[in-house]
């Protein structure tokens, strides 16, 4: 309803730019979304941000949508095309909310694959307990590094720039985010919620249709006693890894972001499995024994389990 609302009626900020200027420049729009989307120029754009080995193009669920690849994890872009106007009326939404000082002024609801949404509501639980400032500053400065790198159609206004700059990466800044403060304050993110494992990133970033559905499935099988060990195995790879390729790379965090990338669903599924594994074997010795106890019992005693005389029940 508030998007069709914002599609009928202009909205003006305190900056004076009217929202609705959107619909307006959409052709143009159409222009520059060919140029920001291609994966030449998403390639351009990213690598200044965030080295990556490869990059690989593929269809998102929505067709309307493509995705470009980070080494293991999504970073989507919209389409170039959207069916409808969609495209004006989610930036004349997100524009407004930015301009409201709302947080975060992209919602899951604004987007239509549901892989994103699935991204956004993973995050959201995580913004909420985050500082308002801490994390706006590092957004806004991503935003400006991104639009430093771009040559701008100068016919259209730079808040509709910044709100599909937003819309497109909203949720890509905030995993470099928190992928940040795991390195700086050497504490990983992930966290139980009501019994639920938070992990540090969404499966549903991962490109490897496999990886992603071995994620999902390990990760609910993660309790409060894995943490620990799933954080001592982490910082114990990433510090043997980081002193084999320190010499040849000076950006800590990019390795540090690529290595969780590329390590932690393999790490948590390991410290499941092998927690899973020792309870099992437990069980198998508490089997034994009491198959023993019982051999020694009936034994003694020389009367079956249910007759009088037999000091236990077997």
């Amino acid at each position: 309803m508030l998007a069709s609302n914002l599609a009928e009626h202009s909205c003006v900020g305190r900056s004076g730019v009217t929202h609705g200027v959107c619909r307006r420049v959409s052709v143009a729009m159409a222009d520059a979304d060919e140029e920001m989307s291609s994966p030449d120029s998403a390639e351009a754009v990213e690598k200044p941000l965030e080295p990556v080995a490869e990059e690989v193009v593929r269809p998102c669920g929505d067709s309307t949508q493509g995705s470009i690849a980070s080494g293991d994890v999504l970073d989507r872009q919209t389409a170039k095309t959207w069916p409808g106007g969609m495209q004006a009326c989610v930036l004349d939404l997100v524009a407004a909310r930015a301009d409201n000082g709302e947080f975060p002024c992209v919602r899951p609801e604004d987007y239509t694959d549901g892989q994103q949404q699935e991204v956004g509501k993973h995050y959201m639980l995580f913004l909420l307990q985050t500082e308002f400032v801490e994390i706006q500053t590092f957004l806004d400065a991503r935003m400006a590094a991104f639009m430093a790198t771009k040559s701008l159609n100068e016919d259209i206004p730079q808040k509709v720039h910044d709100a599909k700059y937003m819309y497109e990466q909203y949720y890509n800044d905030c995993r470099h985010f928190y992928l940040q403060k795991c390195l700086e304050g050497r504490d990983f993110v992930h966290r139980m919620q009501d019994n639920i494992f938070l992990p540090v990133f969404p499966m549903a970033v991962l490109v490897c249709e496999a990886k992603r559905k071995a994620g999902q499935e390990v990760m609910v099988k993660v309790r409060q006693q894995h943490l620990a060990k799933i954080d001592e195995m982490l910082w114990d790879q990433f510090n043997r890894f980081w002193a084999v390729v320190a010499h040849g790379e000076s950006d800590q965090l990019s390795v540090f972001v690529k290595f969780v990338e590329a390590s932690y669903v393999d790490t948590v599924k390991g410290v499941v499995e092998r927690d899973e594994t020792s309870q099992a074997e437990r069980v198998q010795r508490g089997l034994r024994c009491l198959g023993w106890r019982r051999f020694q019992c009936c034994a003694t005693c020389q009367k079956g389990a249910d007759l009088p005389g037999c000091g236990r029940r077997c």
